[in-house]
């Protein structure tokens, strides 16, 4: 019969013999511990922002944008439009301090992607790199004295919006155009 060899640390093999109540009077606040950091390492620091009720958009005569259509020949998108003012208030409140106000005057835009004659449905916007997104605006950041403190006109566009195709939400409606306006802001206000 061969020689019994003791285990390395076999002392401490004894210690996870002990009560349940004993490990975890020993074990829980080390858990805690780990797990509260592990929180505050991955929280992101958020700056205060503003609210969203201080970003505002108007869209200047729609029906003369390039493509902001519901369909082929059709009217006005305004779900679109909806959307593009939910997205644009949802991504810039961050990114401004509190008391700033930020007015966003779009006069045009042209959606990705394009219906086209002949095709199948007349609804379905057909997405080719041929039909990138464009936005062009006007833009005013003022402070809570409501003195201006950034303004201009912007012409935004992605010609290489199909790359993002593969990204988490890209079958999303609008993405692309969502993406660009949310490019656009981080790089403005940032």
């Amino acid at each position: 019969m061969p020689p019994k060899i003791p285990l390395a640390g076999h002392h401490h093999l004894a210690s996870l013999a002990a009560s349940p109540r004993q490990l975890m009077k020993t074990t829980l606040p080390s858990l805690l511990l780990a797990a509260g950091l592990l929180a505050a390492c991955s929280t992101p620091t958020s700056r205060p922002g503003a609210s969203p009720g201080a970003i505002t958009a108007e869209f200047r005569d729609p029906d003369r944008f390039t493509d902001a259509r519901d369909s082929l020949g059709g009217a006005t998108d305004q779900h679109a439009l909806d959307t593009l003012r939910t997205h644009l208030a949802e991504k810039a409140a961050p990114l401004l301090q509190p008391g700033q106000k930020l007015h966003v005057v779009f006069t045009d835009i042209d959606l990705a992607g394009e219906f086209e004659p002949g095709a199948r449905f007349d609804h379905v916007r057909l997405v080719k790199p041929i039909y990138f997104p464009r936005l062009e605006l006007a833009f005013t950041l003022t402070d809570a004295t409501g003195a201006t403190l950034k303004e201009g006109t912007r012409t935004l566009k992605d010609m290489d919006f199909l790359l993002n195709a593969g990204r988490i939400g890209s079958d999303q409606p609008y993405y692309y155009d969502k993406l660009l306006l949310e490019e656009w802001l981080k790089k403005e206000f940032r």
